[in-house]
C-alpha cells in the first residue's frame, strides 16, 4: 500500500513540476531579458494582458503544493531508516571493521628473495626442471 502512494504521489509531483516549469515560462519577467521576453509576450498573447497576477498567484499555489508533497514523500520514504546520525553510523561501520580485521591472522611475510626461492623449489618439485626453461620428455 505505501509504494502505491509512493508511486502516485511521485507521479503527480511530475506533472507539478511540468505545470510549474511551463507556468514559470510564461510569465513576463521584470527586466524583460532572457526567456522572460519571449515567455512573457507568449503568455501575454494567449491569455491576455493582465494575466501576470493569475500567473504568479497559479506558481505559488503549485510550488506549495509541489513542496508539501515532497515533504510527504520523504517522511513516507524515510519511515524505514534509522534516526540515527550518518556520521555515527559511519563510525561505528569503522569499528567493526577495524574488529573484523583485528580478528583476522596475519599472513607470514618474508623477503621477496625467500618468496621467489621456495615458489622456484615448489615448481621444481613438482615439474623436475620443467620451470627453469628445459623441457622433460
Amino acid at each position: 500500500m505505501v509504494e502505491t502512494v509512493v508511486s502516485v504521489l511521485t507521479v503527480v509531483e511530475a506533472v507539478l513540476a511540468f505545470f510549474l516549469i511551463t507556468i514559470i515560462l510564461l510569465q513576463k519577467a521584470k527586466s524583460a531579458g532572457g526567456l522572460g521576453s519571449l515567455g512573457g509576450e507568449v503568455g501575454e498573447s494567449v491569455f491576455g494582458a493582465g494575466t501576470s497576477n493569475v500567473l504568479r498567484r497559479t506558481t505559488v499555489a503549485i510550488a506549495a503544493v509541489f513542496f508539501g508533497i515532497t515533504l510527504i514523500l520523504v517522511v513516507i520514504t524515510g519511515k524505514g531508516t534509522s534516526s540515527g546520525s550518518v556520521v555515527e553510523s559511519s563510525v561505528e561501520n569503522s569499528e567493526q571493521t577495524e574488529e573484523q580485521a583485528a580478528e583476522q591472522p596475519v599472513p607470514e611475510t618474508g623477503s621477496s628473495e625467500e618468496k621467489s626461492s621456495s615458489s622456484m623449489k615448489e615448481r621444481e618439485e613438482a615439474g623436475g626442471n620443467a620451470g627453469a626453461g628445459e623441457t622433460t620428455e
